[in-house]
């Protein structure tokens, strides 16, 4: 859910919520240090405590005490030698005993490879299958003849029987309803909020439709489904992050049921077949040349940009590059050059390189896979219905090396090979804590986005100058609408330490706050900041510790555009596991 464990966390436990909230078990995966796709059952990672606690685990850590998450998967891989599903640092020591989580830790198929080391490192239920009576059979053989512990095996089972009481498997079903109007608004509402605007010179939109008399379709993604909704040609469409819906929307669709014949589609490439017209390429320019506005549909395809099946036809392969797939920047230039008014509308899982094309697109829009309502939210987008507000999860860089893990070389990754080993030698300098730290300029940084309207920050304010060990510090901040239009804008906190006895980020997010603001309208976003905000893991104290000094909570619409800071102190030492 983003390269923040902060940022990743919040969204992680309020969505585990809401799901357990309907009776169905969330399954939060892969904890913990999933690493690759083409190694993935035999790729060892060796990460040091420090990057463990602060970059890896935190999300997982929210996810069971604010998410109070019934169930997790373990990674396939292994880690300092043992494979996740048996390991009892992660299983036992932080997960159980540290966090408190009581649930059902699940294996993924063929992870499971030691009935003794899974049973008593913490798994309690191994994936099913056609061999269930048979491995049944042999782990009870084990548990008679003391091979595995009765004690760890009671627990497993104990854990599973909570989990089937959590989810009233012994209740009388209470009955449901699916895809109701009220569901379809809130598909789209979320598809919406989530659209990112990356750029939009000379305010080209949000598009007029009362003006503008053609528009040209064109792109892979214009008409393409990503979900397994009844119509997808491929039924393993995303893999484990697919999602079936009763139907699905495509950009096309929606704006052909909006504005019929204005609409000219040219797809130009396409990522299933081959298009019927023996010059696609051509099509697609005459159309641009022929059209008011072009809006290009690019990005990636759910079928490849998936877990583990594979990036194209390579089995078990991860993303190869940023680069978009096919000829897609080659195709964006020759449209742009037809058409100057050319929008680009980005749908994809991860970051991609925008670098062959971005100077010549006066707009560009990140939609992300939206989902069943996907087409009819970027609609409301391009056309002024839904203001965008979305915000970055992930930093966009410019090159691959922009990224630590990747200029560091094949150690850090895809690490020696089959049954090799990756190390994490990035360490904590994950996302925009590299790229501050190292003053890279990404393309598009962490937390930024566009609106069609302006906010002003006004002047924070703290509850207190100093935060001591039993008390917790508040920070305001007035925020106004100063635009034509409504619209809202996420705010966020960054907390920044002056001297810190130990190399830290320069900053690192704690707080973010959406506002909904009519024009000219002030609201005030308040942040809540604990101790632990504040703190670093200390590996030889082998705990959590805030050292006394000066800090500073920033505040701003992104990682790289900070509008106010308010100094504060810690005036005592402070350290917990």
């Amino acid at each position: 859910m983003g390269e923040d464990p902060y940022l990743a966390g919040k969204l992680a436990a309020a969505l585990i919520r809401g799901v357990q909230s309907q009776g169905i078990a969330a399954c939060v995966k892969h904890w913990n240090l999933n690493e690759e796709e083409h190694w993935r059952h035999t790729i060892n990672v060796e990460c040091d405590e420090r990057a463990l606690r602060e970059i890896y685990s935190p999300a997982f850590e929210a996810a069971v005490r604010e998410g109070n998450v019934w169930a997790l998967m373990p990674a396939y891989n292994r880690f300092s030698g043992d494979f996740c599903t048996a390991s009892k640092h992660l299983n036992l020591d932080m997960l159980e005993h540290e966090y408190g989580f009581d649930g059902a830790l699940i294996s993924d198929w063929n992870a499971w490879h030691d009935d003794k080391l899974a049973i008593e490192g913490g798994c309690t239920i191994q994936m099913p299958s056609v061999q269930d009576a048979v491995r049944d059979a042999r782990i009870a053989a084990s548990i008679a003849t003391g091979e595995i512990s009765s004690m760890a095996f009671d627990e497993a089972v104990r854990r599973n029987l909570r989990l089937l009481f959590r989810i009233g498997a012994f209740d009388e079903w209470p009955g449901g309803s699916a895809n109701t109007p009220a569901h379809q608004k809130i598909s789209r509402l979320a598809a919406t909020e989530s659209i990112v605007l990356l750029k939009n010179s000379r305010n080209l939109l949000p598009l007029d439709g009362n003006k503008v008399k053609r528009i040209a379709v064109i792109g892979p993604n214009a008409d393409q489904y990503q979900t397994m909704a009844d119509g997808s040609k491929l039924v393993t469409r995303g893999g484990s992050g697919a999602t079936r819906p009763p139907y699905e929307i495509t950009a096309l669709a929606a704006l052909k049921a909006r504005f019929g014949e204005k609409i000219i589609y040219a797809p130009g490439i396409s990522f299933e077949k081959h298009l019927p017209t023996v010059d696609p390429v051509a099509e697609a320019i005459a159309a641009a040349k022929s059209a008011d506005v072009v809006i290009f549909f690019a990005g990636t395809d759910h079928e490849y940009d998936r877990e583990f099946l594979g990036w194209g036809e390579m089995k078990g392969a991860d993303k190869p590059d940023l680069e978009l797939i096919g000829p897609q920047a080659d195709l964006i230039q020759k449209i742009t050059a037809a058409n100057s008014k050319t929008i680009v509308i980005l749908v994809n899982g991860s970051p991609v390189s925008v670098e062959q094309w971005q100077n010549q697109v006066p707009a560009i829009l990140e939609a992300w896979y939206g989902g069943m309502e996907a087409g009819n939210a970027m609609t409301d987008i391009l056309f002024g219905d839904v203001n965008p507000s979305g915000k970055l999860p992930c930093t966009f860089g410019k090159k691959l090396d922009d990224w630590l893990c990747h200029k560091l070389g094949p150690e850090s990754f895809p690490g020696t090979g089959d049954n090799g080993v990756v190390k994490y030698l990035d360490s904590i300098w994950v996302g925009y804590r590299h790229f501050d730290e190292d003053g890279i300029e990404p393309r598009y940084p962490f937390g930024y986005g566009l609106s069609y309207t302006t906010f002003k920050y006004g002047k924070p304010a703290l509850s207190a100058a100093d935060m001591s060990s039993d008390k917790t510090l508040t920070v305001s901040i007035p925020v106004t609408n100063t635009g034509k239009r409504a619209g809202a804008e996420v705010v966020e906190l960054y907390i920044h330490e002056d001297k810190p006895v130990l190399t830290r980020p320069s900053q690192e997010l704690k707080g973010f706050a959406k506002l909904f603001l009519q024009p000219g309208e002030t609201k005030i976003a308040s942040f809540t900041i604990q101790w632990r905000d504040l703190s670093f893991w200390d590996e030889i104290g082998r705990s959590w510790k805030a050292t006394p000094g000066k800090f500073e909570a920033r505040i701003g619409s992104s990682s790289r555009d900070i509008r106010a800071v308010a100094e504060f102190k810690l005036a005592t030492d402070l350290a917990s596991k």
